[in-house]
């Protein structure tokens, strides 16, 4: 998949259209328009404008690296399954889903301590 389709993808996954995208990033959406077709790359600091506007890192948007991916190191394939539904909750519940996921890795973290202590 290359930059301009990713881009593309993940625009439309967080429901905005080219004119919101580039408002946010400061351009005139046929400029971005160029991008997620192929037209012209973005510099450097355009690029990191564009992952501030999206939430994604540079590296997702730049390699086609599957393995440094975090969902590749993942071998619980129901717990994959689950991560993919979660993506399609609002905003909201994403957050709910964070916290407790957090509250359990701390809890794991400091059982790991214990023992160890």
């Amino acid at each position: 998949m290359t930059l301009g389709e990713k881009i593309r993808l993940i625009r439309k996954k967080k429901k905005l259209s080219q004119k919101e995208l580039a408002q946010k990033i400061g351009m005139h959406e046929n400029h971005l328009g160029r991008y997620e077709n192929g037209l012209s790359e973005p510099t450097a600091p355009v690029l990191k404008k564009i992952c501030e506007a999206l939430d994604v890192p540079a590296d997702y948007l730049l390699f086609d690296n599957k393995e440094n991916s975090p969902a590749s190191k993942v071998t619980d394939k129901e717990l994959l399954e689950q991560f993919e539904l979660v993506d399609k909750f609002t905003d909201d519940d994403k957050k709910i889903v964070k916290v407790v996921l957090d509250a359990f890795i701390s809890r794991n973290k400091i059982k790991d301590i214990v023992k160890a202590g």
